[in-house]
């Protein structure tokens, strides 16, 4: 725990110090998220910059039931993620086509890197105990968000990517393959 205690502080800082960087001309956002995936859910509140590079820190709770490696897996903790998000057709007209100044700004693509230091509680064969897990989740995720005021939007999002163990302090328990659906709402400030 101390570990995430110091790497989330660090992360923090160079956020807080590079953010103004990528939006000298961009309106900010706060966000609140919450995901689900099939073994759990993710609740997240953060910022992100009008060019759509985002910090969020979060709570996961885990409900893995048999899904992991062992008959019974739950728990929670606590971590954070980083991202960018580019629209759809910023991205596709890189490629040097006007065909793609069709689709909509709205639609979007992005990528996300998460870190939780969670602690999973396991049953298996009559056996009791937990892990403490450091778990690092690259995912890629495809979205769309509208205007729901002036300064108001929703946005709504699927992600797939890896979940991996970095480090497990106890009886190993699942990794692997993961799928996300996320739903947010932010409000801009200037």
């Amino acid at each position: 725990m101390i570990f995430t205690i110091k790497l989330l502080v660090s992360l923090l800082f160079l956020v807080f110090t590079f953010t103004p960087v990528f939006s000298n001309k961009n309106k900010r956002r706060v966000l609140l998220e919450h995901g689900y995936y099939p073994a759990g859910s993710i609740t997240s509140i953060g910022v992100e910059d009008g060019s759509h590079f985002g910090f969020l820190l979060g709570k996961n709770i885990a409900r893995r039931q048999d899904f992991g490696k062992n008959e019974k897996e739950e728990g929670e903790g606590y971590g954070f993620s980083m991202f960018y998000l580019s629209s759809l057709s910023d991205f596709l007209q890189n490629f040097g086509n006007d065909f793609f100044r069709k689709f909509d700004d709205n639609i979007f693509i992005g990528a996300r890197v998460d870190y939780w230091d969670l602690r999973i509680y396991w049953e298996d064969g009559g056996e009791k105990g937990y892990s403490d897990i450091i778990v690092f989740q690259p995912t890629a995720e495809l979205g769309v968000q509208w205007d729901v005021f002036a300064s108001f939007k929703c946005r709504f999002s699927v992600a797939g990517g890896i979940e991996l163990n970095l480090i497990e302090d106890g009886r190993p328990v699942g990794q692997g393959p993961i799928g996300l659906v996320r739903f947010a709402f932010l409000n801009t400030w200037d």
